[in-house]
């Protein structure tokens, strides 16, 4: 199994630090939900988020059905906190800097985009926080990423946005849960433990 530690980073945040009580990884819908939206509501939320995000093909390409669209989301981790809340994260960790080829902001708008379409067809009465994590972005790159949330923001103001790109990354993400992560005992949780090894082998130099 393939284990990924900005995703695991990002599941005890969400526990420890954002307090839910359930998370998961990976996270896929299923057809054997029943979705809180009828197909033409669906369809119209659809064609709503094309008309305002669909001007580069490369979003959408040829994905007319909204459906289809659904099918193919993925959040990286999603979260339920004690309140009932919906957080749902998206975290891109490339060690050189966040990069997807040509067309890095186009590749994150569609994991955000789909996670909208997912929250509010499967959550929609909920308090939703939507997360794009990811601890290194060059300038030009952050400039983009603002500007695609400010759009965001204004489309989708019932959404909470949270944009955590390198020192907001480290700050509101890494040093909290560094922090909480000195009494956690649970063994499945990988970022927990290999923080506990490197303060233990610093403990050992001393």
């Amino acid at each position: 199994m393939k284990i990924e530690i900005g995703e695991s980073l990002c599941y005890s945040y969400l526990r420890h630090v954002k307090q839910c009580w359930l998370v998961q990884t990976n996270w896929k819908t299923s057809e054997h939900w029943d979705k809180k939206k009828s197909p033409s509501n669906l369809q119209s939320l659809f064609e709503s988020m094309r008309k305002r995000f669909g001007s580069d093909e490369t979003v959408f390409k040829k994905t007319s059905d909204a459906r289809q669209f659904l099918k193919q989301g993925e959040i990286d981790v999603i979260g339920v906190d004690q309140d009932g809340n919906v957080h749902a994260m998206e975290i891109a960790f490339q060690e050189a800097g966040l990069n997807y080829g040509g067309d890095t902001i186009q590749r994150v708008l569609k994991k955000l985009l789909r996670a909208v379409l997912i929250l509010k067809v499967y959550h929609p009465t909920k308090k939703l926080h939507l997360y794009f994590a990811s601890p290194k972005v060059r300038k030009a790159v952050q400039e983009s990423l603002e500007q695609t949330f400010a759009k965001l923001k204004k489309s989708y103001p019932k959404i909470t946005w949270h944009l955590l790109i390198n020192d907001d990354f480290t700050k509101n993400i890494v040093c909290p849960t560094l922090e909480k992560a000195k009494t956690v005992a649970d063994t499945s949780e990988l970022f927990a433990r290999a923080a506990k090894l490197l303060d233990l082998s610093r403990k050992g130099d001393d």
